[in-house]
C-alpha cells in the first residue's frame, strides 16, 4: 500500500514501512503553546453509541459501494454528522470511522476485525471529507444539493429505516446521484470539486495500531470563479489536533469530472 503526500512542494510516495518526514517526529524541534482552540467546539458525542448507531444526536451515512462508481473512495468511510443543522452553515463537521471492513452490501462481516485509521491513511481521510460547497447554493431546480448536509441527513434517515427493516443492501438508495441508471461512473451533481493542489501537515503521530475515530472539520473561506480553498482539520478521539490539510480546488459538474477530455 502506498500513499501520496505533498511536503514542502514536493510530491512523495511512501510505503507503510518508510514514513516520510511529514510524520517523522524523531527530528528535534521546538514545541510551544499557542493557546489555539477549536471554535466553536465540537458537539457532544458518545463514540460507543456511534459504533452501534445509537447516538440520537448523530446520523450515520455510508455511501454504497459500486466498483465503477464515482464515489467509490467515499464508500470506504462511515460518516457521522450532527442531526441538528445550523441556521447558517460555515463548515462541515463529521466523525469518521473506516468503512472498508464492511461488505459491499453494507453489513459488517462478524469475523472481520474492526479497521483503524493509521498515519498512512490521514491524507486519504482528509481528501474525502463531506463537501462544504454544496451547502452554499443548490443546482437550478433542486431544493437541496445532493451533497449538502440536509440531503445527507435525509439519506441517513432512509438508510436507518432500511436497516431496521432488515434490508441487507441498506446502503443503496435510488436517488443519491450515482447509481447505474444515471450512467456508468457518472454523478449527476453540479458542484464537484477537482483538487488542483493538496498539502497535509501531521501535528501528531497516531499509535502504531491506529485509531478507530477521527473528527474532521472542513471549511471554505472563499469560492469565486469556481476556484475554491479548502481547509480540513483532523482530531483524534481526545480532540487533540492530528493533522491540517489545505486544498485548492476547481468546481465542475459531475459530468465534466468524469469526462477524460475535460480540462481546467
Amino acid at each position: 500500500m502506498s500513499c501520496k503526500f505533498t511536503y514542502r512542494g514536493t510530491s512523495r510516495y511512501a510505503s507503510t514501512d518508510n514514513l516520510p518526514s511529514l510524520s517523522n517526529f524523531m527530528i528535534p524541534g521546538k514545541t510551544l503553546p499557542t493557546n489555539w482552540k477549536l471554535s466553536p467546539p465540537a458537539p457532544r458525542v458518545d463514540l460507543a453509541k456511534l459504533e452501534t448507531l445509537d447516538d440520537p444526536d448523530w446520523g450515520c451515512y455510508h455511501t454504497a459501494f459500486h466498483p465503477n462508481g464515482f464515489r467509490r473512495g467515499m464508500s470506504y468511510i462511515k460518516y457521522y454528522i450532527p442531526r441538528k443543522v445550523p441556521d447558517q452553515i460555515r463548515f462541515v463537521e463529521q466523525w469518521v470511522a473506516p468503512g472498508w471492513d464492511c461488505t459491499p452490501s453494507g453489513s459488517a462481516e462478524r469475523t472481520t476485525a474492526k479497521a483503524n485509521w493509521t498515519n498512512e491513511l490521514i491524507q486519504f481521510a482528509a481528501d474525502l471529507s463531506l463537501p462544504v460547497q454544496e451547502n452554499f447554493w443548490p443546482p437550478p431546480g433542486v431544493k437541496t444539493s445532493l451533497g449538502s448536509i440536509v440531503a445527507t441527513l435525509a439519506f441517513s434517515a432512509r438508510q436507518e429505516e432500511a436497516r431496521k427493516n432488515g434490508q441487507s443492501n441498506w446502503r443503496e438508495l435510488p436517488d443519491d446521484g450515482y447509481l447505474p441508471e444515471v450512467g456508468p461512473g457518472l454523478f449527476r451533481n453540479a458542484m464537484i470539486n477537482v483538487t488542483l493542489s493538496m498539502s497535509t501537515e501531521m501535528k501528531k503521530r497516531l499509535p502504531k495500531d491506529g485509531v478507530r475515530w477521527l473528527y474532521m472539520r472542513s471549511e471554505v473561506k472563499k469560492l469565486e470563479g469556481s476556484r475554491m480553498d479548502l481547509e480540513v482539520l483532523l482530531f483524534d478521539d481526545s480532540m487533540d489536533l492530528v493533522a491540517i490539510s489545505h486544498q485548492v480546488a476547481w468546481i465542475v459538474t459531475g459530468v465534466e469530472k468524469t469526462q477524460r477530455s475535460s480540462s481546467l
